[in-house]
C-alpha cells in the first residue's frame, strides 16, 4: 500500500513457518526478515542492486509462531524479468537484455554468491541509458561461499532460470547461456559439463510438472 496518495508503494511480506524445520532454523539463525536485511546489504556492498528492506518487525527467539515481517519499498520503473520477457518489443533490445542477464548471473557467481531460487520472478529489470538494470529479490537465503560457487551449484542456479515454460525460446535460452559462459570465462570442457547439468535438472523438473521436456 501507499502511506500517501502520491507516495511510493510499499510491500509487506510475512514469513510464516512452513515446517518444523523452519522453527529450528528460526532458533538457530534468527528471523528471516533480519537475514533478508543483512543479505541485501551484503549484495549492495559487492556492487549489486537488491530490494532493500525499509522496516523489519520481529520478536525474540523462542516463540512458536513468531512475528517476522519485512517491508520493502517499490523499485520505481522496475518490473519482474519474467513479465518483461513476455512483452513485445524490438528484437535488438531483447537480445541485449538476454545477454545482460547472462553477464549479471556470471557476475553474481564471480562474487561467490549463490541465490536460493534464481527464477525470472526474483529479478526485476529497469531500462537505464547504459542498459538494463537488474534488482535482486528474495535474497534472505543467499550464501556467499568461501572459495567460489562450485559447478553443481552454478548448474542449479542456471536451471532455475531455464525452468520457464513460457516467454523464452530455445534461442533466447542459448543467448543467456553464451553470455554467461563468456563472462564466466569457462573453457570448452567445463562448459560442456555445465550444459549437461543444466539440461538434466531442467528435464527432470519439466517432466515432474507435466511440461514438455526440452529437446523431447
Amino acid at each position: 500500500g501507499r502511506l500517501t496518495a502520491d507516495g511510493p508503494l510499499y510491500y509487506v511480506k510475512r514469513f510464516t513457518p512452513r515446517s518444523v524445520g523452519d522453527h529450528w532454523k528460526y532458533l538457530l539463525r534468527g528471523p528471516r526478515s533480519l537475514r533478508a536485511w543483512a543479505r541485501a546489504r551484503q549484495a549492495e556492498a559487492l556492487g549489486f542492486r537488491a530490494v532493500r528492506p525499509v522496516c523489519v518487525l520481529t520478536e525474540q527467539r523462542g516463540r512458536s509462531a513468531p512475528t517476522d515481517v519485512l517491508i520493502t519499498r517499490e523499485e520505481e520503473a522496475a518490473i519482474p524479468l519474467r513479465d518483461r520477457l513476455q512483452q513485445p518489443g524490438p528484437r535488438a533490445a531483447r537480445r541485449r537484455l538476454l545477454a545482460a542477464l547472462g553477464r549479471e548471473v556470471a557476475r553474481w557467481h564471480a562474487a561467490r554468491l549463490l541465490h536460493p531460487d534464481l527464477n525470472l520472478g526474483n529479478l526485476l529489470v529497469a531500462d537505464d541509458p547504459d542498459g538494463p538494470r537488474f534488482v535482486w529479490l528474495d535474497v534472505e537465503g543467499n550464501r556467499r561461499l568461501p572459495i567460489g560457487v562450485p559447478l553443481n551449484r552454478r548448474g542449479k542456479n542456471l536451471a532455475d532460470l531455464n525452468c520457464e515454460p513460457r516467454g523464452l525460446t530455445r534461442t533466447d535460452r542459448w543467448r543467456v547461456w553464451c553470455a554467461y559462459r563468456a563472462a564466466a570465462g569457462l573453457g570448452p570442457q567445463t562448459s560442456a559439463r555445465l550444459v549437461r547439468a543444466i539440461l538434466q535438472i531442467t528435464r527432470a523438473r519439466w517432466r515432474k510438472r507435466g511440461w514438455l521436456p526440452l529437446g523431447d
